[in-house]
């Protein structure tokens, strides 16, 4: 797994502007998804989507993104460049949610992914630099005429994979709502933020290469379906999981599928 720190965030808006020439924006609220959590999170290429998701690769007509590792937090055109559960559950959510594609709502995106890291280094360092990024993003959009007001509504989290290794497992749960709670606790727009936990793939090779890690991975599922069963946090079981090849990462077809159960779970949770 890449080491390597990613922050990315991505913005759909439906905002128009006035008919009038020279009228002021229409400004629309802005409702905000999170991305978080190990390289798993940072999505695949998008160019390896087969004929059956291929969908996901169109550009919806106001895409913006921005890389919260640049100082400047500069917002640009997002080109359909990397998919995950992230990016397919917005796009989903767009094109089916009437309040988004009427341009009523506004759907956000924000990414961060560092990977090879445990939930005991999320909430040393990692989940600390998440919540000034995603701060420092906010305050950008709210400095949009085309934005009233942003409420995140929901956090996706693909990690624990080191966790497993580590042998920590059987602390998933407890850590795991520490760092939801951190993001509640650090961004005021995030107070009444949901979550949603992904499943690690039990039959990957890496994982599940002797009975101590397959006992691990086990334990580390359990957790996770223990944290599902709140009313704020849920989980998610992707469909059909295949990785690309190297025991570790999802394919671009996996992050696909769950990025729709995703957004299937988003829209229930918020009734969207």
């Amino acid at each position: 797994m890449s080491t390597a720190g990613l922050a990315s965030a991505a913005f759909l808006t439906s905002a128009t502007q006035g008919s009038a020439r020279g009228a002021a924006p229409t400004a629309r609220p802005v409702d905000l998804f999170l991305n978080l959590g190990q390289s798993n999170a940072g999505g695949d290429n998008a160019a390896k989507l087969t004929a059956a998701y291929k969908q996901f690769l169109t550009p919806l007509p106001q895409v913006r993104f921005v890389s919260a590792n640049s100082a400047a937090l500069t917002w640009s055109t997002l080109k359909p460049t990397k998919i995950g559960f992230g990016e397919a559950a917005v796009h989903h959510l767009y094109t089916t949610r009437p309040a988004y594609s009427s341009g009523a709502r506004t759907i956000a995106l924000f990414k961060y992914s560092v990977g090879s890291t445990s939930t005991a280094q999320w909430k040393s360092t990692h989940m600390k630099a998440a919540v000034k990024h995603l701060n420092a993003a906010i305050a950008k959009l709210l400095a949009d005429p085309t934005v009233s007001s942003v409420r995140v509504l929901d956090m996706v989290w693909i990690q624990g994979e080191q966790d497993v290794i580590d042998g920590d497992a059987y602390r998933y749960g407890s850590r795991f709502r520490g760092l939801h709670n951190m993001v509640r606790a650090g961004v005021p727009e995030a107070k009444k933020m949901h979550a949603t936990v992904v499943h690690l793939n039990p039959t990957w090779s890496r994982y599940t290469s002797s009975p101590e890690r397959k006992r691990e991975t086990a334990l580390f599922n359990k957790e996770v379906t223990t944290l599902g069963k709140g009313s704020i946090i849920n989980d998610l079981w992707s469909p059909n999981p295949a990785h690309r090849g190297d025991g570790t990462h999802y394919s671009a077809d996996s992050f696909a599928r769950g990025g729709v159960a995703l957004a299937k779970i988003w829209a229930k949770q918020h009734a969207l």
